[in-house]
């Protein structure tokens, strides 16, 4: 058996070839995978799931991808007998094209309740509606969806009507607990709704402030603080693509440069940061990072954190434009 120290020399070898093999081959996936790797301490990083049943015993809540994982790690905080687990942890951006495979349906099957944003963003709920609907949670039911954009949770507000929807549903399908998810649940609206208080003091004296954002999900602090969206020049993670419809939009960005002087260009992290950097160069923008929360470090103050530090980044991009 390896002793500890053998192991850690194995692991930080890994590391290094990890990051070697970035240098010489840039991969955008294989660059995303080893900085989210490196970036969660050891003991933080979400347990490995696996595609065995439910544990006898144990309530196994099932979340599709990371921002409803954070917030059920909200709800389910001190509830008992519960096992949560995140299915799509490799999904990084990617949401609306990631698939399960065999073993995730598998896991589907296995567990006891299964949350979903919805909104159309988990693309394989379709196919499993007809087995799992008794026991799924959709986290966005009856939200007033802005633009067909599914990433309700980017607004506070979404954010805040995903808790009560999934709470409400938990108590429902684990009675016995149903006061717990119900402290639980206001406890963590009550966090988001202080969260909502301070970014909307904090950027009222930028109310209608133009921006142009390179992802439709940060299109949602239009709405949530007043602000003006100019437009989403997207970009596609697919090079070809990317490369086809490059030139257009660099034809959009520099007429909405002229039409907004020193508007701002807020990209998000796990875009392509070559056709975003050459959007903007061509333009004459600069660009500021806004974070989705669609992935990062499984801890429970995760998405209260990201937020805060969005503020400070359209706080900072309006003083400068």
């Amino acid at each position: 058996m390896r002793s500890d120290k053998t192991k850690t020399n194995i692991r930080r070898r890994f590391i290094l070839l990890s990051l070697f093999t970035a240098a010489v081959f840039p991969s955008c996936s294989l660059k995303n995978d080893i900085a989210g790797f490196l970036k969660a301490p050891r003991e933080t990083q979400m347990t490995v799931i696996s595609a065995q049943s439910e544990p006898e015993g144990k309530i196994r809540i099932l979340a599709t991808f990371y921002p409803i994982y954070i917030m059920l790690m909200n709800l389910t905080e001190n509830v008992p007998d519960t096992e949560l687990m995140l299915l799509a942890q490799n999904a990084g951006g990617r949401l609306t094209s990631w698939e399960p495979s065999e073993d995730d349906m598998r896991l589907i099957e296995g567990c006891g309740i299964l949350v979903a944003n919805g909104a159309g963003l988990e693309k394989f709920l379709p196919q499993i509606s007809e087995r799992t609907a008794s026991r799924t949670i959709i986290a966005s039911k009856d939200f007033k969806i802005s633009e067909d954009n599914p990433y309700v949770w980017v607004s506070i507000d979404g954010a805040i009507f995903q808790a009560e929807q999934t709470g409400k549903q938990l108590s429902l399908m684990n009675p016995e607990n149903a006061e717990l998810y119900r402290r639980n649940t206001e406890r963590y609206v009550d966090k988001l709704s202080a969260l909502s208080r301070q970014i909307r003091r904090d950027l009222q004296p930028f109310e209608q402030k133009s921006f142009i954002t390179c992802h439709e999900a940060l299109s949602y602090f239009s709405i949530e603080f007043n602000l003006h969206h100019a437009e989403n020049l997207n970009l596609d993670y697919d090079i070809k693509t990317e490369q086809k419809y490059l030139p257009k939009l660099i034809k959009r960005a520099k007429k909405l440069s002229e039409r907004f002087p020193g508007i701002p260009l807020f990209s998000e992290p796990n875009l392509d940061t070559y056709g975003v950097s050459i959007l903007a160069m061509e333009a004459g923008l600069k660009i500021y990072q806004l974070d989705s929360v669609s992935d990062g470090i499984p801890e429970k103050n995760a998405y209260i954190s990201a937020m805060l530090k969005n503020a400070r980044v359209l706080k900072t991009a309006f003083l400068q434009s």
